[in-house]
């Protein structure tokens, strides 16, 4: 299995003025209960899936971390699985603009004002492996390498484990 970094910004907005991940909050306190929360290109609509730019190789499957970039605090918010394969889709942003779009599955979405993000600026001192990751990354879609990999699942069930108490 391979694992995959996805960017969010919550001040971003569509080309609505909208915000890009509306049910983010909703979805953070389903995930806490134990459900996942699911959005796929294939349900149709314009903002179905998780865009990840100019990306074509997100098999189906993969593990996914999501970033939380932009106004403080960032970090590590949710984590799960692609469920789709790539799918040709249109920029959030800009309509005219060609991107590609995968479904995600997410397990755990921490509400980043009621918990702390994992801060992977702040483990990275501490842990060799995540040196070499480009964690400001603009681009959604970065390909997360095995050893990092292992280290960031590893810090995050750690993570989620003393956010949520589970």
């Amino acid at each position: 299995m391979v694992a995959y970094l996805l960017t969010w910004k919550a001040e971003n907005k569509d080309n609505a003025d909208r915000p890009v991940w509306p049910e983010y909050l909703a979805a953070s306190k389903l995930t806490q209960q134990g459900t996942p929360w699911i959005s796929s290109p294939l349900q149709g609509g314009h903002t179905g899936g998780w865009h990840i730019g100019s990306k074509g190789d997100v098999p189906d499957g993969s593990r996914v971390f999501v970033m939380k970039q932009g106004r403080v605090p960032r970090g590590i918010v949710a984590a799960g699985f692609t469920i789709t394969p790539v799918v040709p889709r249109r920029h959030f942003m800009d309509p005219s603009v060609k991107a590609k779009a995968v479904g995600v599955r997410l397990d755990q979405i921490l509400d980043f004002e009621e918990f702390p993000p994992l801060d992977v600026l702040a483990v990275g001192a501490e842990e060799p492996a995540f040196k070499i990751q480009l964690w400001n990354s603009p681009f959604s879609g970065q390909r997360i390498p095995d050893g990092v990999w292992d280290a960031l699942e590893l810090r995050w069930a750690q993570h989620v484990k003393a956010q949520w108490g589970t």
